[in-house]
């Protein structure tokens, strides 16, 4: 009963900072086209989601190692769903590299959509390829959830 609270919680948080999401994109983007702010409301959302469970308490280490100043190319293969917001904790604007399924996914979908995240077609790897010389990495950028799997034809 219990984790059936929590996780109807987590669908309303989700939907109330989707929603907070989206208009922060919409009256901020004229001057925060990194969407910084976009990605501060998602790091609160995250410490929500950490802090409820009494359970789950986190720790982070080496965070102070990160200079804000350079730029970073993060890559996980991830073993849970825990490791995905865990990378919140990092403090920087970043951007996900994912496949185009994960964009259909309900709630994360829409909120890499939001954030700016950049969306392959792993079907088609000189098109995901092509799309990634695109990217302006200066804006930030993040993690790759490949699961091991790799372009092809690189």
């Amino acid at each position: 009963m219990l984790s059936a609270l929590y996780y109807l919680l987590l669908v309303l948080l989700c939907t109330l900072f989707m929603i907070l999401s989206a208009l922060a994109l919409v009256v901020c983007y004229p001057f925060d086209r990194g969407r910084r702010t976009v990605h501060e409301l998602s790091r609160i959302l995250v410490r929500i989601f950490f802090f409820l469970p009494p359970f789950w308490r986190q720790r982070v280490i080496g965070r102070e190692l990160i200079d804000r100043k350079k730029r970073y190319v993060i890559v996980i293969n991830h073993n849970t769903v825990i490791d995905i917001p865990a990378l919140y904790y990092i403090p920087l604007n970043f951007r996900w590299v994912s496949k185009r399924e994960v964009f259909k996914t309900p709630f994360f979908g829409q909120f890499l959509l939001l954030h700016g995240d950049i969306c392959i077609d792993r079907g088609h790897a000189a098109e995901a390829l092509e799309q990634l010389e695109k990217v302006d990495f200066a804006r930030g950028f993040g993690g790759d959830f490949s699961r091991g799997h790799a372009l092809e034809g690189r």
